[in-house]
């Protein structure tokens, strides 16, 4: 039986995406894209982008994408696998005799994934208490023996060798290499089975009825240039915008304490609830979305948020703000001490308590934030209370936002009135109340930040994915900001097993949160670059990041001195001149 994927990419090699979508709406043609005003949204001016030959959609306003199934069940409110039923009845399309998207095939499909991954997790335990160097990682990050056990921790080993014993180990479940090929733990590549999970330390995730859904795997050596976090492919039964880290295990602890926390990663909330804090969860690496705190909502009223005290956190944090108020769950953010975890607390044995009880209100916490970024004029002032006021309008009840413009006027020193007055001038949209807030991830909006030759370039090389190997960038890969850098770095590494991948492919393996902004870049840069332009850019690129290109070699000319390896270090100074006259010519 083939896999949903392979089902899905068989349906929409018989379908556009175009076609698909012109069902629903009206397109305009736009140099090589079509255009529309969003479905999801309202808007007067159309920011709804289709890319036929990719294959793909985005919306520039409220950050919409994926493919033309995915544009099904969006708007049809209904699953993959029901788009994909709805599309094969609306086009005619006939599935090959082993293609079946039936209810009962689904069911069976269910069943299989929910196993295989609850065996897998118990396997990859196993194997952890035979890697010291992964039980090494996990004692210095505070993870107590009972802990390991309780989340069932793990560790995927590396090797061929590994992956026929997770075959012969798998049978006596009655789960065939076949089952764990359609997980996607196990992958194939030209030559040889690997899996993404390697080497990695591995933490379960469940659903919050405590089926195993998932994984994500944390790398842990020093030397390992690989992507901090990796994540199970999302699917049907695993969707990162949805899940919680340990909310099987921490509901019931939500009810009995009538309070819960949210932390960022893995580690941490292991931490928590090794401190006694049970009931605890984390998100899975990604921006916290409606869908989180409604299911927080169905066990609490009361929610503690104990981000990392780095930027990224407090920007984490500031999100919420405009979410809070379309849950019946108050908020609370927990300030930790500069450079601070939950996990680094738990290390250090420092009492998370003390700063449980100082917590503020999440939008006690919005205005002091939005106010230190400063009121050096009377324009910046007023620019700030506009903001705080458009959050306050989006609050469906009046006694709440009575209790904020309070607050308000008393942080910047306003009259009351004043400000009440202002606030009944701002209009409230028609079905404001009803709609959901647009959620941008932490990802998309970071990337329209990065400056137009790095864009450019990441553009030109998934445009042509050849390049990747042929053009030798890998000057531009490890010099690109991290979300850019690790698409790059997968492209790559896909490129280099099978030199006939094709886009769909590439772009059905990356992460929701990475198929998002690549789509939104894409679809940005509308111009195709030719191999002139390319290695123009390119040399600009060197030429702006040459400082860090020489730090870089300088550090890598100290190791191979440091490990004796004179040919290493010919190689590093002779690439190094090549690429020094290359850029003075």
């Amino acid at each position: 039986m083939s896999t949903a994927p392979t089902i899905f990419t068989y349906i929409k090699s018989h379908v556009s995406i175009l076609d698909i979508a012109q069902e629903y709406i009206s397109l305009k043609k736009g140099g090589l894209y079509w255009k529309s005003c969003c479905p999801f949204h309202d808007e007067k001016t159309a920011s709804f982008t289709i890319s036929p030959h990719k294959d793909m959609f985005y919306c520039f306003g409220c950050h919409a994408h994926g493919d033309g199934i995915a544009f099904v069940a969006k708007i049809e409110n209904c699953s993959p696998f029901q788009a994909a039923q709805i599309v094969v009845a609306r086009f005619g399309i006939q599935l090959p005799e082993n293609m079946s998207l039936s209810s009962a095939d689904a069911q069976e499909k269910e069943k299989v994934y929910y196993e295989v991954c609850k065996q897998i997790a118990f396997w990859c335990n196993t194997q952890l208490k035979k890697s010291n160097d992964a039980k090494k990682y996990l004692q210095v990050r505070g993870c107590s023996d009972e802990s390991i056990a309780q989340f069932l921790v793990g560790y995927f080993p590396t090797g061929a060798r590994a992956i026929q014993t997770l075959f012969k180990d798998m049978q006596k479940h009655h789960l065939l290499p076949h089952d764990i090929m359609e997980s996607h733990i196990v992958q194939e590549s030209k030559t040889m089975l690997y899996s993404p999970f390697e080497d990695r330390i591995i933490f379960p995730i469940k659903d919050h009825v405590g089926r195993f859904c998932g994984f994500g795997g944390r790398v842990f050596r020093e030397q390992d240039t690989r992507s901090k976090y990796y994540n199970s492919r999302e699917n049907e039964h695993f969707n990162k915008g949805s899940l919680h880290f340990g909310l099987d295990g921490a509901k019931k602890a939500m009810q009995e304490k009538g309070t819960a926390f949210f932390v960022e990663g893995y580690t941490d909330c292991i931490a928590m609830a090794q401190a006694g804090y049970a009931n605890t969860v984390a998100t899975l690496g990604t921006a916290c979305t409606i869908e989180h705190l409604k299911q927080i909502a169905r066990y609490t009223h009361t929610l503690y948020i104990m981000y990392d005290s780095d930027k990224a956190g407090i920007q984490a944090v500031l999100r919420l703000v405009h979410l809070c108020w379309q849950v019946n769950v108050e908020l609370f953010v927990v300030t930790l001490p500069p450079g601070h975890d939950p996990a680094s607390l738990q290390v250090q044995g420092i009492p998370a308590q003390s700063f449980i009880e100082a917590a503020q209100d999440i939008f006690s916490f919005f205005v002091e934030q939005t106010s230190r970024s400063g009121l050096s004029t009377l324009a910046h002032k007023l620019e700030l209370v506009q903001k705080i006021l458009q959050v306050i309008k989006s609050i469906p009840e009046p006694l709440k936002q009575e209790l904020l413009l309070q607050k308000t006027a008393q942080n910047f020193q306003l009259s009351y009135g004043t400000l009440r007055k202002e606030l009944y001038k701002i209009p409230r949209k028609q079905g404001e109340l009803e709609k959901t807030p647009v959620v941008i991830s932490e990802p998309v909006s970071e990337i329209f930040s990065y400056s137009m030759l790095e864009k450019k370039l990441f553009c030109a090389i998934i445009n042509n994915m050849s390049w990747c190997i042929k053009k030798n960038v890998n000057y531009i890969i490890d010099y690109v900001p991290a979300p850019l850098k690790t698409v790059l770095e997968q492209l790559r590494t896909m490129y280099q097993i099978n030199e006939n991948i094709s886009f769909i492919t590439f772009f059905d393996a990356l992460t929701d949160h990475e198929r998002q902004y690549v789509s939104a870049l894409l679809l940005e840069q509308e111009e195709l670059m030719d191999d002139v332009s390319f290695d123009h850019l390119f040399v600009q690129f060197q030429k702006k990041q040459w400082k860090n290109i020489v730090r870089s070699i300088q550090k890598k000319l100290a190791q191979a001195k440091r490990d004796g390896d004179t040919e290493k270090e010919n190689k590093i100074l002779h690439d190094f001149m090549i690429l020094k006259e290359k850029l003075l010519t």
